[in-house]
């Protein structure tokens, strides 16, 4: 089961038992002040609701070590075609004359989704990545590609990497300025953290690739 944490106010920590898309979810108020014997009381709570993950933590903790923070990095990896082009146009650039830059450690299945999805939609990919050669090879065969040099006017980087216009995927929990993830579903509780949350019920399958939405400045983008 997942958990969150939201302000209560009063003396007491309290919890309710919430399905989103029916998905079960522990949400605990926490009072103002949390002494050390509550945070313990807390944590043996979690225990007992079988507690494996939680969407986040109180700022203030003084207590034994709480379930992990569940990751939204698989999240944003899915939208990161869509967020290059995004963000080329954010920066008034047409993606048929755009660069961008795949950066990471290692190949992966994500960088190649990437990789495939971006090659008919710009004009040049830059791959600071080591790409398997039978796959580079296939590509050219096929569709004509050919990595570009350089640096993109935009840069996904899978692994921390220095870049003028990097779009930092690395994070556990990335956070790109200016974009955010939302959806139309109903997601519960307004105080509810969004991002963790769709990750959870994607990851449960309770929410499809088609029902994450890409926002920018407020603003949803379809």
């Amino acid at each position: 089961m997942y958990a969150y944490f939201a302000p209560g106010g009063g003396l007491w920590p309290r919890y309710y038992l919430e399905q989103v898309l029916g998905m079960p979810l522990l949400r605990v108020e926490l009072p103002r002040r949390l002494s050390p014997g509550q945070c313990r009381k807390i944590e043996r709570r979690l225990r007992r609701f079988r507690v494996h993950q939680t969407l986040n933590h109180p700022q203030t903790w003084r207590g034994p070590a709480l379930p992990a923070q569940n990751a939204t990095r698989e999240l944003w990896l899915e939208v990161a075609p869509e967020l290059a082009l995004r963000a080329l146009m954010a920066r008034n650039i047409d993606p048929r004359y755009a660069s961008v830059e795949l950066v990471a450690e290692h190949w992966s299945a994500s960088a190649e989704q990437i990789l495939l999805s971006l090659i008919p939609r710009v004009r040049r990919i830059v791959l600071s990545v080591p790409v398997p050669e039978g796959l580079l090879w296939h590509l050219q065969r096929e569709a004509g590609f050919s990595p570009g040099v350089g640096q993109g006017d935009v840069a996904l980087c899978l692994s921390p990497a220095v870049r003028k216009n990097a779009i930092p995927l690395w994070p556990p929990r990335p956070a790109v300025p200016g974009f955010s993830l939302s959806t139309a579903r109903p997601t519960g509780a307004e105080d509810c953290p969004v991002e963790p949350l769709l990750a959870a019920l994607r990851q449960s399958g309770r929410l499809g690739r088609e029902d994450i939405i890409l926002c920018a400045d407020g603003a949803h983008l379809t």
